[in-house]
């Protein structure tokens, strides 16, 4: 069991206060096999917090409406699975660990799109991983936790209790504004596609007959787009300015060390957890914004009417349904809607639900993902196009990222997403190729959609 205190003063709580404060948890008959002590601190910018602090690890995470935000730093536990046959494969222990533990207790981190093609460059990332951190900044309704883990093993460790008085005194002295983000971020130059568009097409071309011969209903062929980058970028940098061009979405930035990140500004929720009751979407079918109010309406209208977006979302939406009637009750299915963000817009169905006793987030994830909103269906055969066509390795991109505690859990897909490595910054996306897909057409999705990292990152 995790144990917990939260001192309610948003006067900082000093280093040697705090590991005293612990120790005197651990002497107070609990059962510590973790032990944490929150403390109210003064607002501040999560973002700005890290790149001020600048830690060689962390994870940003931001819930589409913007609320809670969540900044991780430091590692006090750790679950990473190389390769595994599945993306839940590390939850199942960290399913046990929470089992009855104080809510406030989570572990941020994700999984890959598909553990079967997983290239060198998510070596960093493995196939899953997931982080108890150090420490953990939270903002939500306007007020800030500052929080540490520590394991009741770790205390009998007094250099590292010391060096985590040290972090902690830093944390709580370090000035933080607007100056954080002063630094220019660098320019992103030389742009390769991979595949090019003279690749590209034909690849939907031969999708679109195995559609037509039956063989398969639906797959999602996606591009990687890499720019070579005048110089180093901080994540939280590059973070920031995708959230402020990209309202409305799920936002995410893993740095497992230095130099290399996974982030991006996701619209779509993989699921939602809140005790038994579970809440995901089926997201699918693409138009841009219009450039006036009229022009949006138009096109709002052609999604709505369109045949062949309704027939994808369609897929997605009945999928998503049969997966849920296994591990769930009860199922109330929204009518299909306009999800409207800066760059574009999709059909939406959103799903909730309540769980059969005994479900886990690691179930909850075999039955989700991949969903035919990134892979297609049927599953196993959309998978083998996949990984015939596309000339990199997905890694994380598509995959689920988020965090998990014993009470809650929330993920988003990890879609309009990028991979940075040194002064190399691959950006993610696909579409759905489907009975009436146009290759151009399809080409010119993935390019709008890509915009809406460009946009950001240019800028």
């Amino acid at each position: 069991m995790l144990t917990s205190q939260k001192e309610k003063t948003a006067t900082p709580l000093s280093g040697a206060a705090l590991v005293d404060g612990i120790r005197k948890l651990l002497a107070s008959g609990k059962d510590p096999a973790v032990l944490r002590w929150e403390t109210e601190i003064p607002t501040v910018d999560p973002l700005a917090w890290l790149a001020a602090l600048d830690p060689a690890e962390y994870f940003y995470w931001s819930g589409r409406e913007g609320d809670p935000e969540f900044a991780a730093v430091g590692v006090a536990d750790q679950k990473l699975i190389r390769a595994m046959p599945s993306g839940a494969g590390s939850l199942q222990a960290i399913c046990r660990l929470l089992a009855g533990t104080n809510p406030n207790v989570r572990f941020f981190g994700g999984f890959c799109f598909d553990p079967g093609n997983l290239g060198a460059e998510w070596n960093d990332f493995g196939a899953s991983q997931f982080i108890l951190p150090r420490f953990e900044l939270k903002r939500t309704q306007g007020k800030c936790t500052l929080a540490c883990n520590i394991l009741a093993s770790e205390l009998a460790d007094r250099k590292l209790c010391g060096s985590i008085t040290v972090q902690w005194d830093k944390m709580n002295s370090l000035n933080v504004s607007a100056a954080s983000f002063a630094s220019p971020v660098t320019i992103l130059n030389k742009r390769e596609d991979h595949p090019a568009v003279g690749e590209f097409l034909p690849l939907v071309e031969k999708s679109l007959q195995a559609i037509a011969g039956g063989r398969i209903q639906k797959v999602v062929l996606a591009r990687q787009t890499v720019f070579h980058l005048n110089g180093e970028s901080s994540p939280a940098r590059l973070t920031q300015k995708i959230k402020a061009a990209n309202p409305r979405c799920f936002h995410f930035c893993f740095v497992p060390k230095k130099g290399t990140a996974f982030l991006g500004a996701s619209p779509e929720r993989l699921y939602r957890r809140e005790g038994e009751h579970l809440d995901t979407e089926a997201l699918a079918g693409t138009r841009p914004r219009g450039r006036t109010p009229q022009e949006d309406e138009q096109l709002k209208k052609e999604l709505l009417g369109s045949s062949k977006d309704r027939h994808e979302q369609k897929i997605v939406a009945e999928y998503i349904e049969q997966n849920l009637n296994i591990i769930c009750t009860t199922i109330k299915a929204e009518n299909s809607q306009p999800l409207q963000l800066t760059e574009g817009q999709h059909l939406c169905t959103s799903f909730a639900a309540e769980m059969k006793n005994g479900i886990a987030d690691a179930q909850i994830i075999e039955r989700l993902h991949p969903t035919p909103a990134v892979a297609g269906t049927p599953t196993a055969k959309a998978l083998e196009i996949i990984r015939s066509s596309e000339p990199f390795s997905r890694g994380w991109y598509a995959g689920g990222v988020g965090w998990v505690a014993a009470e809650a859990a929330e993920f988003a897909v990890g879609i309009r997403s990028g991979l940075l490595k040194d002064r190399t910054l691959a950006l993610y996306s696909g579409a759905g190729i489907v009975a009436g897909s146009s290759p151009q057409q399809e080409w010119d999705e993935i390019e709008n959609k890509m915009n809406s990292l460009l946009k950001a990152l240019s800028a």
